[in-house]
């Protein structure tokens, strides 16, 4: 084979060859920017079930507080209880807001990636305050609770006070730590690995 031969051969190869990483890389981006996406769904679902749920109970925790406001060893602790539900409501919408400012289709990697590092920051940022805020919370809405669905004085039913306290807690601080390792830790590590392979293809 002469040289130019060889050298034409080469050259088509090569152009072939970009081709098809070019082809590669753009079906490994689609696919795991679907995936990116998918993992990234769950958060968002989950974030507006408590949104809806912690609004719901602002709303009623607070109106049963008005409700019995001449009464201020119910009101009192449920208008704690509506400032804690209205921050948890706070953080939900933050969180949701920051999740779905995510373009997966449309945008660089590295914006991706930048993107996903602030939502990872704020999710464990909010995570400290709502841990921080259970035991306050399951304090201050028991007292009202009680008394407005069962007619149940806490102070005086002390026993009653003590053992729901005590078997929410033990439910709920390790329900929380599931929850965030399930639906965050674990999802917002799938999204990093799967933008992380895009970013190494592109360097290879």
């Amino acid at each position: 084979m002469k040289l130019d031969d060889l050298k034409s051969a080469w050259s088509e190869y090569d152009v072939k060859l970009s081709k098809s990483l070019k082809i590669n890389e753009e079906l490994l981006r689609k696919m795991n920017l679907d995936k990116s996406k998918q993992e990234m769904k769950t958060p968002i679902y989950y974030e507006i079930a408590g949104l809806f749920i912690n609004f719901l109970t602002f709303v009623y925790i607070l109106s049963v507080s008005i409700k019995y406001m001449d009464v201020l060893k119910f009101s009192g602790p449920g208008i704690i209880c509506s400032i804690i539900l209205g921050l948890y409501t706070i953080f939900s919408v933050l969180k949701v807001g920051k999740m779905s400012n995510v373009n997966y289709l449309n945008e660089p990697v590295i914006e991706l990636q930048n993107k996903l590092s602030s939502i990872k920051s704020i999710v464990l940022k909010f995570r400290r305050w709502e841990i921080y805020l259970i035991t306050p919370l399951v304090t201050t809405i028991l007292p009202i609770l009680f008394f407005d669905l069962y007619n149940i004085n806490v102070y005086q039913e002390t026993h009653w006070f003590i053992f729901e306290m005590i078997a929410i807690l033990v439910i709920v601080f390790p329900l929380t730590i599931w929850l965030n390792k399930t639906i965050y830790d674990k999802r917002l590590k799938n999204t990093e690995d799967f933008l992380k392979d895009i970013s190494d293809f592109k360097k290879e």
